[in-house]
């Protein structure tokens, strides 16, 4: 028979805490990187310093810990270790490296990169040969894309609560796992929990995914039937409905009550205010954001 594992692999509650307590250390180099930058580039450009803290600060903590093997500080708190798929071997070089920058740099890019190719498609000069149905037809396809963010990232969470792997997307794309080495620590019986909250927030995703799909048909319809009056108006209500600039990224309608976090993105007032009763980010490029900076935009269209 195989010799029973040393360390036993660590469950929900243990990663949570680790991670919690690593966010509150980045949070706290964060804000002293950006006073740092702040006297090196003075107060005219706080939006640059702010988004210069937040890469450098999550990029510094995890080289200076994960990436040379040493534990971070929420791990070795909770009695943590990073290991592969066989739990009983560290992660290589390139997987700690690839983890770091997804996290680091991952919805950076992916924002920037959906942008793009969202003023690509919108700009008729460029590559005109494209057809017309055929360009709004791939622009509505890159706004899916880029809304399937926030449910990709709420999904990973469920799955996270059901079965105790892989908090971050970042540690799922590269297998990374932990092991408790601390057995005192170890609250097993909370796992049965996470899971019914985990299989609780499931049924709530497929309904709000369910009840978006279904306002945005009858929406649809309802602009089929509605007769138009002149062609100018017409042209306007199309275009705003289809400009994905005016849409809301967290619940892909048009937005009621937009408002603005500090990195400048835009989301109706009621979706950005419960997405950060859970966390306090921007739910685009993952910027700490607290809910008394989210300034509404009065007016505003």
């Amino acid at each position: 028979m195989p010799s029973p594992s040393l360390f036993v692999e660590a469950s929900q509650p243990e990663i949570l805490r680790s991670a919690q307590k690593d966010e509150s250390y980045v949070n706290y180099l964060r804000k002293e990187l950006t006073e740092i930058i702040q006297r090196l580039l003075g107060n005219q450009s706080p939006v640059r310093a702010q988004t210069v803290s937040d890469l450098s600060s999550i990029l510094l903590y995890y080289s200076l810990t994960t990436l040379l093997d040493y534990q971070t500080l929420g791990e070795e708190y909770i009695g943590l270790v990073q290991v592969d798929n066989t739990l009983k071997a560290l992660p290589s070089k390139l997987a700690r490296l690839t983890a770091i920058l997804l996290q680091v740099l991952g919805p950076r890019a992916f924002s920037h990169l959906t942008d793009r190719l969202s003023s690509w498609l919108q700009n008729p000069e460029c590559y005109p040969e494209l057809k017309p149905e055929t360009r709004e037809t791939l622009l509505a396809l890159t706004d899916v894309i880029k809304n399937s963010a926030f449910w990709i990232g709420r999904l990973n969470l469920i799955l996270f609560y059901i079965l105790g792997k892989y908090y971050r997307l970042s540690q799922r794309a590269a297998s990374i796992h932990f092991i408790l080495t601390a057995d005192h620590l170890k609250t097993g019986s909370s796992r049965k929990t996470f899971q019914i909250i985990g299989v609780t927030a499931l049924i709530h995703l497929l309904l709000a995914l369910f009840m978006k799909a279904h306002s945005r048909i009858k929406h649809q319809g309802s602009l089929l039937g509605t007769p138009s009056v002149s062609q100018s108006g017409e042209s306007q209500l199309m275009t705003s409905s289809s400009d994905p600039s005016s849409k809301c990224t967290l619940c892909w309608d048009q937005r009621v009550n937009t408002a603005c976090t500090p990195c400048g993105h835009l989301f109706c007032w009621g979706c950005v205010l419960h997405w950060l009763q859970t966390k306090h980010e921007c739910p685009l490029c993952r910027e700490s954001v607290q809910p008394s900076r989210v300034v509404p935009l009065l007016n505003y269209k």
